[in-house]
């Protein structure tokens, strides 16, 4: 019994430590288009943002993408249910599901690459999305509409071809920054 126990804390420990890896390497995203509608950061948005990054000095995209990613998880909560997308309105509201999740990040590192001139290098898209565990498309399990797919952020440089891919309801309950994403 004790082996059992020992063996069985060694496997949760493993799983917790590479969570990320194995998540990565297990679950991959693939965009089937972009979300429509991009929200211009309204002045309280901007001073919200501002107040919750401003012990950071933010000198890279790495920066810009932990600041959003702090500031999305501990501002927003999942809801189910119908609740607003516009970052400007979620401030207020603080309830979301992927798309608010997706669109409130996105708005964070949009406001914080333009404050940090940033944005000349770096661009930021809301993109719908399908998870794929291995090769295997998991929404076709699932009935609901909510289900469907999923709303993830791509950061990609305009100088080179590399992506950051996020997906900030993930991160709220898992701690996993990025993402695989498969064009």
């Amino acid at each position: 019994m004790k082996r059992i126990l020992i063996i069985g804390f060694a496997i949760l420990a493993f799983v917790i430590l590479f969570q990320g890896f194995l998540y990565r390497n297990l679950v991959s995203y693939h965009s089937v288009g972009l979300r429509s509608g991009r929200y211009p950061v309204k002045p309280a948005l901007a001073k919200f943002i501002d107040s919750s990054s401003s012990e950071t000095k933010i000198k890279s995209i790495e920066d810009v993408v932990e600041v959003a990613i702090e500031t999305t998880t501990d501002h927003l909560s999942y809801a189910t249910s119908h609740t607003q997308n516009d970052p400007n309105r979620l401030i207020f509201s603080k309830n979301a599901h992927c798309v608010g999740y997706a669109n409130f990040f996105a708005a964070t590192c949009s406001y914080l690459l333009q404050v940090n001139k940033l944005n000349e290098n770096w661009k930021v898209e809301t993109h719908q999305g399908k998870l794929h565990i291995l090769t295997v498309d998991i929404h076709k399990f699932f009935s609901s509409p909510f289900l469907k797919d999923h709303d993830f952020v791509i950061l990609s440089n305009k100088a080179n071809d590399r992506v950051i891919a996020v997906d900030p309801t993930l991160s709220d309950y898992s701690w996993i920054e990025h993402v695989s994403y498969r064009k």
